[in-house]
């Protein structure tokens, strides 16, 4: 699976984070470095597994746990309109 950034979003590096800015709504949401990464995965193109691996490389964290909270927080995206699923995937 794989999402991708709505078209109306921006996002900028700031203070070892991402923040985005929805250019509909002029609502800005700050992430944590985790949270942070996983945005900047989505931009690459990168798949959920491959983010999952990433963070399992980086973070203590067993493989399940790590895949149920990056889909978590794709879900919490997706609903708030910032990504959405690539179609095909």
């Amino acid at each position: 699976m794989k999402y991708q950034l709505e078209d109306y979003v921006l996002v900028e590096k700031w203070q070892g984070g991402v923040v985005i800015f929805d250019v509909n709504s002029y609502d800005f949401l700050e992430f944590n470095e985790v949270g942070s990464l996983i945005v900047e995965e989505i931009e690459k193109g990168k798949e959920v597994e491959e983010i999952v691996d990433s963070i399992v490389g980086i973070y203590e964290v067993e493989t399940e746990q790590a895949k149920a909270d990056v889909l978590a927080f794709c879900r919490e995206l997706e609903d708030n309109g910032i990504i959405c699923k690539v179609k095909g995937n």
